[in-house]
């Protein structure tokens, strides 16, 4: 589900009022972006995002830009190459395909940068960065990547051992932060680990154990100035909130319940 100027959309895809919940229109997308999760798959369309009011989203070969008010097609966008994930970041459409990250006006569809990289991945966009995991080149070590988003240029590049079991990444401030998650029912090989955005050092890490019955995910949560996790310690769930700079413990909570999708938050 993704959310913005008062309506939710979801499944493949309907759009409520985020008020009342009542149906507002619904469209199919081909291939169906909708996704269940744990155990539901979907059939692998790409995820749509909110773009002040309008609903980015692909389908029938197109990538397009649809009213959020009525689902009607408003443009549609050029590109070379179909999209497995895009962001939509101080005005620019950014468009991640197996071979590139693609920078486009998100008001236009007028190309502004490429930059080629193989098989990019786990892609945050904030403060005038973007970054990504890239594979290594002909079975190299793989690499994490910030560019300059309103060019394109790259800042830095740096390799660590574990970026080939980063599933996600959030971007807050001038910090990074990699989560690594097992996607399963074993509690072993979760964690986070935060990044500088200055040059791409490791700050810290912490391995945690998910608090969730199954599907197991880290999950790295900013709010203001701290950064929460959700955790299973001496079979007890809580959460925690961390220095998002050093990863000292500032105080835990109860948590009441784990299930099976990972925690949210809002501030």
């Amino acid at each position: 589900m993704v959310t913005a100027g008062g309506r939710c959309f979801y499944g493949g895809v309907i759009a409520r009022d985020a008020f009342n919940g009542l149906k507002l229109w619904e469209r199919a997308l081909t291939p169906s972006p909708a996704r269940g999760g744990y155990p539901f798959a979907g059939q692998g369309g790409m995820q749509p995002v909110c773009a002040g009011g309008e609903l980015i989203a692909f389908t029938d070969g197109k990538l397009a830009a649809l009213e959020g008010a009525t689902g009607a097609t408003l443009r549609e966008y050029g590109v070379p190459v179909i999209p497995r994930e895009v962001l939509h970041h101080d005005g620019l459409l950014i468009s991640i395909d197996p071979a590139a990250v693609r920078a486009l006006e998100a008001g236009t569809g007028k190309p502004s940068w490429t930059f080629a990289a193989p098989e990019p991945r786990c892609v945050a966009a904030g403060e005038g960065v973007l970054f990504f995991i890239r594979a290594g080149v002909d079975g190299g070590t793989p690499r994490a990547v910030l560019l300059d988003l309103a060019t394109g240029k790259p800042r830095w590049e740096r390799a660590h051992d574990w970026l080939p079991k980063v599933r996600r990444s959030v971007l807050r401030g001038d910090l990074i932060a990699c989560e690594v998650s097992s996607l399963s029912n074993e509690a072993v090989g979760n964690g986070i680990h935060v990044l500088s955005s200055a040059d791409g050092k490791q700050l810290w890490s912490q391995r945690f154990t998910p608090f969730m019955a199954h599907y197991k995910q880290a999950r790295a949560m900013f709010i203001g100035d701290v950064l929460w996790i959700v955790r299973l310690r001496e079979k007890k769930g809580s959460c925690v909130a961390l220095d998002p700079r050093t990863g000292s413990v500032l105080k835990e909570l109860p948590a009441s319940q784990g299930h099976c999708f990972p925690p949210v938050a809002t501030s």
